[in-house]
């Protein structure tokens, strides 16, 4: 269960009870069976112990040196063949197509990807928001600098404990830009927490939790 892969990662009792009490309200993934909902949790918990999490204390680590940082969490599911072979979620790096606003592939990247990484004709304007958001950071170094019509981007130290942008929808329905304040502030504390008592040599450190890993095997391996 969620508490027993958790101390196999290294965790200590306390804290892989109070990890389980974080994601204790997580829903379950569509069309998954009831028994399966601790294994989607520590999915959850692996995706923010991984990515979410540190990519928080990276942004952090900026707002003290008072340098511009912005965050976001992408959950937006692609139309086409990339969001198929992601179980109809989100996997990892499935934003690069939009950013890169790839219309289709050349005979070489479909022999190398099997034809997955480009965008549904119904995401084009889609697409082209984040391409504008991302190309005006690349400018100027704020993402909402090019136009009205920008994603809404909150700095990172618009809050205490950070701001992010959400991208989702997908899988049918329309992509969606929201920004929310002190995004994951008690999930990205706990780890932190951990995190810092390992960096001061406290206690050996933790392996490396990655959030594909759900079957005994894997995690051995």
């Amino acid at each position: 269960d969620f508490v027993k892969v958790a101390r196999d990662y290294g965790f200590t009792e306390a804290e892989a009870d109070a990890l389980a009490g974080q994601y204790a309200t997580d829903p379950l993934r569509p069309g998954r069976d009831p028994d399966q909902l601790w294994c989607d949790r520590i999915h959850h918990a692996g995706a923010d112990a991984w990515s979410n999490c540190p990519a928080r204390r990276l942004a952090d680590w900026y707002r003290v040196k008072q340098q511009p940082a912005w965050w976001y969490k992408w959950s937006y599911v692609p139309n086409g063949p990339n969001g198929a072979q992601g179980g109809h979620l989100a996997h990892h790096s499935v934003e690069q197509p939009f950013i890169f606003h790839v219309l289709a592939e050349t005979d070489e990247e479909r022999k190398e990807d099997k034809g997955m990484y480009f965008i549904d004709p119904t995401e084009v304007h889609f697409s082209e928001r984040i391409v504008r958001a991302w190309a005006a950071m690349a400018a100027s170094g704020n993402p909402n600098a090019r136009d009205a019509s920008s994603v809404g981007w909150l700095p990172f130290n618009s809050s205490t404990h950070g701001s992010a942008l959400l991208i989702g929808g997908g899988a049918g329905s329309p992509g969606t830009f929201n920004a929310t304040n002190n995004f994951l502030q008690a999930k990205c504390d706990l780890f932190d927490a951990v995190f810092s008592e390992r960096m001061r040599g406290q206690r050996g450190p933790l392996r490396v939790v990655k959030p594909w890993m759900t079957t005994e095997s894997e995690r051995r391996d």
